[in-house]
């Protein structure tokens, strides 16, 4: 199977070189928003987020002459907590989709494109595309775990929302199809990788709360792109979107406490969800949650 790899809302081309390390005409992609693990890592130490935007980008740069002492302990914390690379996200994906996908019948003539739509402190979120002749495309979500920590909460998280899929099949929740612990090379040692296999919401964007102070009271916002500045490239300045309808809002609302009612019930405690996390998107017709916290 070919395989092609794309990043950002622009769906910018990159490849993978012989050692896994991210190839692009343009920039170098790498992971904007600091891991689960590391970022505790952070608070222990006192390092701030205006620490982690400086030297993000740089955490796998093979060019660490002169970096300074800062630098140096941020990359050992990331080290310590089994921080991914951008790379490593990238062949986890990959990895998982050519020895896990058994669900899926593939033809050798097939093209495969995986797609870096988001992250966060939990995962990296991949849109995979499978293209086969005369097929329709088959289409899922791959969620590979930030660093060990995260892995551990992406697990205990997905596997309460396949219970909650279970009890309650037709809840408005993306499901969750497979959790799996794959096996990488993580600098020259195997690592143990957490990595979800979800349904894609076809035609979604993610939906966020903004503080309206003139009527004082929170409104939905549908975000179609994240903005950030060329000289801070893991810092997001700016939202693109629009604000949605007041109809548009009593139903995301509506639809959000409606499964915050169910999957409760299914699982006899209080589930939650963080809406300026990225857990629920829209598509059009109703709100869908995608994750849980």
């Amino acid at each position: 199977m070919e395989f092609a790899f794309f990043y950002g809302p622009d769906k910018i081309p990159f490849d993978l070189d012989e050692k896994g390390i991210p190839v692009a005409d343009t920039t170098i992609p790498f992971h904007g928003i600091i891991s689960r693990g590391l970022l505790e890592k952070f608070v222990e130490a006192g390092l701030t987020s205006e620490t982690w935007h400086k030297y993000a980008y740089l955490i796998d740069s093979p060019f660490i002459e002169n970096m300074g002492s800062c630098f140096l302990q941020i990359r050992e914390y990331a080290r310590e907590c089994y921080v991914l690379s951008f790379g490593h996200s990238a062949s986890s994906t990959k990895l998982f989709i050519e020895n896990y996908c058994k669900d899926l019948i593939i033809k050798d003539n097939a093209r495969c494109e995986i797609w870096n739509i988001k992250e966060g402190h939990i995962s990296s979120v991949w849109h995979v595309s499978i293209f086969e002749p005369n097929s329709k495309a088959h289409q899922f979500i791959i969620n590979v775990a930030r660093d060990q920590d995260a892995g551990i909460e992406l697990k205990r998280t997905s596997s309460q929302m396949q219970i909650i899929a279970e009890h309650c099949p037709q809840i408005n929740m993306a499901k969750v199809n497979d959790i799996r612990k794959i096996i990488l090379n993580y600098y020259g040692a195997p690592l143990e990788v957490t990595v979800t296999k979800n349904d894609w919401i076809e035609n979604s964007y993610e939906i966020h709360t903004i503080e309206d102070e003139v009527k004082t009271k929170q409104q939905y916002l549908l975000v179609e792109r994240f903005l950030t500045q060329e000289n801070k490239p893991s810092q997001i300045q700016s939202i693109y979107g629009r604000i949605f309808s007041k109809e548009e809002g009593n139903k995301i609302k509506e639809d959000i406490e409606c499964f915050l009612s169910n999957a409760s019930l299914c699982l006899s405690k209080r589930i939650k969800i963080n809406v300026n996390n990225g857990d629920v998107v829209w598509n059009g017709e109703k709100a869908i949650v995608i994750a849980i916290s």
